[in-house]
């Protein structure tokens, strides 16, 4: 369920509001509508809000995660300068996922710094977080483990998924929609793919990085953050960021292996690619056993960015239930 707020607020209010000067509306909504708003200090609001000790936890996580969606060199800035110094695992775990999300290179050494001291759920967010910054930027270690076997498509209850290149304004509802909920890379609007199944509409957006000339070597040089699988709403028709899709050098000359997961940290969807000549030919299967649809894909990607979904199949509903997981 999609709940709009519809709220008339002086920007004055809302800094208020957002700093526990005010309690016309709930805190954290005010939080919430910073990144948003026209206030030219939001970024400072928000970093006070996060160092400050003595502020509610979950005004301080809030914080974080608005830092994030700010995506400005000042709020990455704040970010990685926190994470240095915050000690709440709750808001540590926060700040780890949105360095993993948009930090720069000299974030990965801070969040290993945390991974290697923290336990439990911090741990593992940490591990994630750092393998995300390994993949975006192409640092060795902290790879994410290569499936050696797939879960087979039932023979039953299967659909085909039809890929269709989106509108122009449908491009547009995914652009400003990832905007707000950034992953540190731009998207090729050449490559992006529109399909749709029972789960409802989908978004599958690449780095822009692909569709260069060059696009084809990157994924047999180094490791990439390959693009995003989001769903679209289907109240305000928004998108968000389901999965993250990465890749790495394959062990074989002109092999590449590809990762699809969750962005909480767990592994849905994965395969391999073969790329011969100025021609990427892959193939993906379900990776995952829970709470996963199972898939098969195959298809390719040319240099200079054109792909082609030559065949995909879905199955029609989940291998085994599970509790959805908590996501910022």
């Amino acid at each position: 369920m999609t709940v709009i707020l519809d709220y008339t607020i002086t920007q004055k209010q809302l800094s208020d509001i957002a700093q526990g000067k005010d309690r016309s509306l709930p805190r954290n909504i005010a939080i919430n509508m910073l990144p948003a708003s026209k206030i030219r200090n939001s970024v400072s609001i928000l970093n006070t809000l996060l160092l400050d000790e003595n502020e509610d936890a979950t005004a301080r996580r809030l914080a974080a995660v608005n830092l994030w969606k700010s995506n400005t060199a000042t709020a990455h800035g704040h970010l990685l300068k926190a994470a240095g110094t915050v000690t709440n695992p709750e808001i540590l775990g926060a700040l780890v996922k949105a360095l993993g999300r948009v930090g720069g290179k000299n974030a990965f050494d801070t969040v290993v710094a945390i991974e290697n001291k923290a336990q439990g759920l911090l741990k593992s967010q940490a591990a994630f977080a750092a393998s995300l910054l390994s993949y975006r930027h192409g640092i060795p270690g902290h790879d994410l483990p290569v499936p050696k076997t797939y879960l087979p498509m039932p023979v039953e209850g299967q659909e085909r998924l039809k890929f269709n290149a989106p509108a122009p304004e449908e491009v547009e509802i995914f652009t400003s929609s990832l905007a707000r909920e950034p992953y540190g890379i731009s998207f090729s609007k050449e490559l992006m793919q529109q399909f749709s199944c029972q789960r409802g509409g989908w978004m599958m957006a690449f780095n822009k990085e692909l569709s260069t000339d060059g696009g084809l070597s990157i994924l047999t040089s180094r490791k990439t953050l390959l693009g995003v699988l989001a769903g679209k709403n289907s109240a305000d028709g928004r998108y968000s960021t389901s999965c993250l899709m990465l890749s790495s050098p394959g062990r074989a000359k002109g092999t590449v292996n590809i990762l699809i997961y969750r962005i909480t940290g767990s592994a849905v969807w994965a395969g391999t690619a073969s790329v011969k000549g100025n021609e990427a030919n892959f193939k993906l299967q379900t990776a995952g056993s829970l709470g996963v649809v199972p898939m098969e894909m195959e298809g390719s990607l040319a240099a200079g960015g054109t792909l082609t979904i030559k065949r995909a199949v879905s199955a029609t509903r989940v291998t085994t239930k599970k509790q959805p997981s908590p996501r910022l």
